[in-house]
C-alpha cells in the first residue's frame, strides 16, 4: 500500500486509511514493547508510553479546536457569505465565477450540490461568449449574478450579470 501511495501524483490523507489499522496495531505493539523497557532498574518505559499518550491526546484536543474554529470562521468567507446571501432570498440562482489575473488556484468557487438542476443556487466558471449563451439558455429560469475573483478587490461582490435572465 505504501508503495503504491509513493507513486501517486496528488496524495490526500484519506489515501491512506486502508492502512489505518495495521498502524495501529504496529503503534500498540510497539507500546506494549516500550512500557517494559527498563534503564538502569528504572521503569523509563511506563512513562515514555505515558508520554506519547498525552501527547497524543493533548495534539487531538488541539487539532479538534482548531477545526472548529476554521468551520465558524469558514462561516465569513466571502462565497459562504454570497451563498448564505442568496439562500434567504426567494427564486433559484445561477451564480457565473469570473476568475481574475490574481485568483488562488487553491480557492475554487464552483463547487455544486450533488443534484444541480435542482439546487437553489448553481455556480458555473465563465466561458466563452456561446458556451455562456447555451448556460443560460438551459437555467433560464434563474436569477443570473455575477461574482469576480481575483480582480483585486479585497471582497468579491454579487451582481447581476450583464445580458442574463434576472427573471
Amino acid at each position: 500500500m505504501a508503495a503504491g501511495l509513493i507513486v501517486e501524483t496528488f496524495f490526500f490523507t484519506h489515501y491512506a486509511a486502508p492502512m489505518t489499522a495495521l498502524i495501529f496495531v504496529l503503534m500498540l505493539q510497539a507500546m506494549r514493547q516500550l512500557r517494559l523497557w527498563r534503564w538502569r532498574g528504572r521503569q523509563t518505559g511506563r512513562l515514555m508510553v505515558w508520554t506519547v499518550l498525552i501527547i497524543c491526546l493533548t495534539s487531538f484536543v488541539v487539532a479538534f479546536a482548531q477545526q472548529i474554529r476554521m468551520s465558524r470562521s469558514a462561516e465569513t468567507l466571502p462565497r459562504a457569505r454570497i451563498l448564505a446571501q442568496l439562500k434567504e432570498t426567494d427564486g433559484r440562482h445561477l451564480v457565473i465565477v469570473r476568475y481574475g489575473p490574481s485568483h488562488s488556484v487553491e480557492t475554487d468557487w464552483v463547487n455544486n450540490e450533488a443534484d444541480i438542476d435542482g439546487a437553489k443556487v448553481v455556480w458555473a466558471w465563465e466561458m466563452e461568449k456561446a458556451q455562456n449563451r447555451k448556460l443560460l439558455e438551459y437555467f433560464k429560469d434563474r436569477h443570473v449574478w455575477l461574482v469576480e475573483v481575483g480582480q483585486g478587490r479585497s471582497s468579491p461582490e454579487l451582481k447581476p450579470y450583464p445580458g442574463g435572465s434576472g427573471m
